[in-house]
């Protein structure tokens, strides 16, 4: 059985650059590098409008509009099935993520996820 094709989305808003977003976009590309199998592709993202949570990091299946640059999914949460938002990511935290995901988890790294409650109020 295929794996879902999944999209890995780093912030790239100006608080997540501030907070290491750069560097965790080349850990997570290094960690995924030689790995097609995973079924992961690391994309930029826009701003999430999460900065105080920050950097932060979606990963949802991909999506039909996932090639039109200005579908909403690449800049907002859609609160997708499956659709999973981490905070306070750093490179440790990254690996372990890629890593999971690499791994074929089903439910990669629960206890990084951002809790709804942390969450700015509609989001």
């Amino acid at each position: 059985m295929a794996r879902q094709r999944l999209r890995l989305s780093v912030c790239k808003g100006p608080d997540c650059r501030r907070g290491g977003a750069d560097d965790l976009q080349r850990t997570a590309a290094d960690a995924l590098s030689g790995d097609a199998a995973s079924g992961c592709e690391l994309v930029r993202g826009g701003c999430y409008g999460l900065c105080e949570l920050g950097p932060n990091v979606v990963l949802r299946t991909a999506q039909e509009g996932d090639a039109d640059p200005l579908w909403p999914g690449h800049y907002r949460l859609l609160h997708l099935p499956g659709e999973r938002h981490y905070w306070r990511m750093d490179a440790e935290r990254m690996r372990r993520l890629v890593g999971e995901i690499r791994a074929g988890s089903a439910e990669p790294a629960p206890d990084l996820l951002c809790p709804p409650a942390g969450r700015p109020e509609g989001r």
